[in-house]
């Protein structure tokens, strides 16, 4: 899907090496299986360590008369990951090479600049099913993740995305973390809440994956809201990959905003907004909303990782007491990103100035039986028609331009999709 001239030829380099590798060795005492394995790197350390890899590499296997350190290193780091994981049988250094964690961040940084996915979830009544699409591959470009056989998500309550991995909780409130590429997946043991208090009528809830740049951990952010006659009141955990351990943080008064389904008569109450929260200015974010008098009053909702503290973002002024309407929050050009959908008009919105509500400017509108799925990088959207075609919609000049002809299902809002190498 991606690179495919790159990927032929480190096919046939594949193919070369493997070759070589069961040749005998004159000048050396070690063979593939029997090379000296390197520790992994910390992602800090400096590129050159990580040159050693590959200097191993090309000792246990010939390399040395092909290619040089760096454009060994760079071709690799630009292909897909699931033609990476075939050079994991390479050899031990590779294995190791590819393990590495600075490598994984090279890798992930290109294909973060050069993407073209887009990740998207069931919609409607699909609870179980979800979809990565290909905007640049037409009609072959759509396909569906499958569970790991160990997963068993029957009923799908909530996901959320980071780097490569998604965060799902399914209906028995088991929480897991999954790489679609990598085929890998761990299960988080959920920290301890009494749920025949939070029923089904009155509980909000809020799911976030995040990575912590300042200790190189990703962290998960649960949100269990309920309604308190006239106040909302959220209690909030947060999970550490690193410790494997939960920690509460102080309760909010907050309720998070989604689209909920009732799973007996399979209604949904569609003037809230998506669950899933958006990752900008080293924050989650979500659209939620707190009770002033007899008022319910929407704001934006950003959790800060690093201080760990919840604060506000102000709507559009428009949208602070709209019940009518659907909020999505997206990333556009740096900036925050709002979709508002309310009968069939659907409106994007930019905050130009992070924090500033004046800032907020209207960018264009979707009239008719065109609801956005998504935005790519350049800002075009991916909408779905009444016949339930996806399609490729450029707002500046109006133009649009069919993808998927003839989708399984309807879908839910969706978000850009890196592919990486990063553990779950």
């Amino acid at each position: 899907m991606h690179f495919k001239g790159t990927s032929s030829f480190l096919k046939h380099l594949f193919s070369c090496v493997r070759n070589r590798s069961d040749e005998p060795r004159e000048n050396s005492s070690l063979s593939v299986d029997e090379s000296r394995e390197i520790p992994p790197l910390s992602i800090d350390e400096p590129r050159e360590n990580l040159s050693l890899l590959i200097d191993e590499s090309r000792e246990n296997s010939s390399l040395s008369i092909v290619l040089p350190n760096e454009i060994l290193e760079n071709i690799i780091s630009r292909l897909p990951v699931k033609t990476i994981l075939q050079f994991k049988c390479v050899s031990k250094s590779w294995y190791t090479l590819i393990q590495n964690p600075y490598f994984v961040k090279i890798h992930h940084d290109r294909f973060h600049e050069n993407n073209n996915l887009v990740f998207l979830k069931g919609g409607n009544y699909d609870v179980t099913t979800l979809y990565l699409l290909d905007y640049n591959e037409g009609n072959n470009g759509l396909v569906e993740l499958r569970w790991p056989s160990e997963m068993s998500v029957y009923w799908m309550i909530m996901a959320s995305y980071c780097n490569g991995l998604i965060c799902i909780e399914d209906a028995m409130h088991i929480l897991w973390i999954w790489n679609p590429s990598t085929r890998k997946h761990k299960r988080i043991k959920m920290p301890m809440v009494n749920y025949d208090e939070l029923s089904m009528v009155n509980c909000c809830a809020g799911l976030g994956l995040i990575y912590d740049f300042s200790s190189s951990d990703y962290m998960i952010i649960r949100i269990w809201s309920t309604k308190k006659f006239y106040s909302y009141e959220s209690d909030v955990r947060i999970y550490s990959s690193s410790n494997n351990m939960w920690e509460s943080l102080a309760s909010i008064p907050y309720k998070i905003l989604y689209e909920r389904w009732d799973p007996l008569t399979f209604e949904s109450h569609k003037v809230f907004s998506e669950c899933n929260p958006t990752h900008f200015n080293g924050a989650l974010h979500w659209v939620g909303c707190k009770r002033l008098t007899d008022l319910t009053h929407k704001v934006i909702l950003a959790f800060d990782i690093g201080s760990r503290v919840f604060q506000e973002v102000h709507l559009p002024a428009d949208y602070v007491h709209c019940n009518l309407c659907r909020m999505t929050l997206l990333v556009l050009d740096d900036s925050l990103c709002l979709f508002c959908e309310r009968d069939l008009l659907a409106e994007v919105w930019l905050m130009k100035e992070y924090g500033v509500r004046e800032s907020w400017t209207k960018l264009f509108t979707c009239e008719g039986y065109n609801f956005p799925r998504a935005i790519t990088k350049i800002g075009n959207l991916i909408v779905q028609n009444h016949e339930g075609s996806l399609c490729l919609y450029d707002p500046r000049d109006q133009c649009c331009r069919n993808l998927i002809t003839n989708p399984p299902k309807f879908f839910g809002m969706g978000s850009t999709f890196v592919e990486s190498l990063v553990p779950p």
